[in-house]
């Protein structure tokens, strides 16, 4: 029922007012009218500015409430673009719009989904579909997987899998193969951490896995951890794990904090939380990822039980 009202919201066209009175208030003196068409307007003007599309949330609890949140982030960073542009040449330049907003999240995101762009883009889900299929036919960018579970990926881009994971084979030999984000925090949380990285062994002797195609540690089992990070682990989680019910932006906050700077498998996290791993995945892990709050570490299987996640920094308030 929410998500039809949302729609309607966005479709315009139907006006439903909070306060009557304010409302008649603005139109006395010209500045307010009742075509539905206010939330479209705002809509339409971040669309301009090739902004991420505002996310309309409606809450009926503790009241009703509806919730806009405005996030000023360019679905074409001037970084991106220029990566772009060098790899490309003038084929960029040439593309229509809606295709170079498909390209830079490919390039942002590390894959992008039909659905993820129907998120952040207000195109309609037709020519949406008709872009990828351009893009795929040109070589500009390569998919995996079928129907609704197609991942777009950059050509060349070599995307980790559970196998390589979880398996004997394919793990990163050294710290020349791992390119880990300075603002993760994992350049060097611990003395001698760089010569460990030096290490031929897949799992540090911190209890977490390095994957080549990953940027950030994953943990597949916290148990393996040491006491204060473990402890760091379970204390942020403390709330969803002592409550059965638990609202979801606050069960929100407490995932993407566990997954700011690591990838944690989905048993970890539901082991966490307190929750059964498949039920977490679908009602709530799932839900984050297509907002674009959380990232996949294995994009193209997102289904996978070893399925791992981090966080997306950048996609929620600025």
């Amino acid at each position: 029922m929410l998500e039809i009202k949302s729609t309607a919201a966005v479709t315009g066209g139907d006006s439903d007012c909070r306060n009557r009175l304010l409302h008649q208030m603005f139109r006395y003196i010209g500045l307010g009218e009742q075509a539905g068409s206010g939330i479209p307007k705002i809509y339409q003007g971040w669309d301009s500015q090739h902004w991420r599309a505002p996310l309309l949330v409606e809450k009926e609890q503790p009241s009703e409430q509806t919730l806009l949140e405005l996030r000023m982030l360019s679905l074409l960073p001037e970084e991106v673009v220029r990566e772009l542009r060098e790899s490309l040449g003038k084929v960029f330049d040439r593309l229509p719009h809606l295709e170079q907003l498909i390209l830079a999240a490919a390039a942002t995101e590390q894959t992008v989904t039909h659905r993820r762009m129907a998120e952040i883009s207000t195109e309609h889900a037709h020519d949406l579909t008709l872009a990828f299929q351009r893009l795929v036919k040109s070589g500009i960018l390569e998919s995996s997987g079928h129907g609704k579970g197609t991942v777009y990926h950059l050509p060349g881009q070599n995307l980790p899998t559970p196998d390589q994971a979880f398996g004997d084979n394919d793990f990163m030999s050294g710290a020349q193969d791992l390119k880990l984000d300075s603002s993760s925090g994992h350049n060097d949380p611990s003395p001698g951490y760089s010569d460990r990285l030096q290490s031929n062994s897949a799992r540090h002797e911190d209890g977490h896995l390095l994957v080549k195609g990953l940027n950030k540690p994953l943990i597949d089992n916290i148990e393996l951890l040491p006491d204060t990070l473990r402890q760091e682990l379970m204390s942020v989680a403390e709330e969803a794990r002592n409550k059965p019910r638990l609202a979801p932006d606050e069960m929100t906050k407490i995932l993407t904090k566990l997954c700011e700077d690591v990838y944690l498998t989905q048993q970890v996290l539901a082991e966490l939380v307190n929750r059964k791993p498949e039920a977490l995945r679908k009602n709530t892990l799932k839900p984050l990822v297509d907002k674009g709050y959380l990232a996949l570490a294995f994009p193209t299987v997102p289904t996978h039980p070893q399925q791992a996640y981090t966080s997306n920094k950048g996609s929620g308030d600025d």
